[in-house]
């Protein structure tokens, strides 16, 4: 699938399912396909992840940034931490909207405690 459309799908699914307006919100089943996207991209690990993250990240609207780090960057810290800690440093290192997602991050019990203190140096949320 082109990463473009995903990521634009993503976000599109964000605005709906925020949205004020109810006849947007029972529109939100047209776009979950891209939530379940990114969560399998998450679940499977596969290579590229991490810069997926980024570029949604990236694209995020104004004041979502948090939704992505607290959901699929936080599942992939909480499922693959240890595996991909390098990547996410070096994410995390390059690009400001990717810090700034990360900082939304809730650490659970079973992440590597080095794994922890590394990411955490980049700031937590407020």
């Amino acid at each position: 699938m082109d990463r473009q459309r995903l990521i634009d799908a993503y976000w599109e699914q964000y605005r709906l399912s925020t949205s004020g307006d109810r006849g947007e919100r029972l529109r939100l089943d047209e776009w979950f396909w891209a939530w379940e996207d990114v969560e399998r991209a998450v679940h499977d690990a596969d290579g590229d992840v991490v810069e997926l993250l980024v570029a949604l990240a990236e694209a995020a609207p104004d004041g979502a940034r948090g939704y992505v780090g607290a959901g699929p960057i936080e599942n992939l810290i909480d499922r693959h931490g240890a595996r991909f800690v390098d990547q996410i440093d070096d994410a995390a290192r390059r690009s400001a909207p990717f810090r700034t997602a990360l900082r939304s991050v809730s650490y659970g019990e079973n992440v590597d405690r080095a794994v922890v203190a590394r990411l955490q140096r980049f700031g937590r949320s407020p």
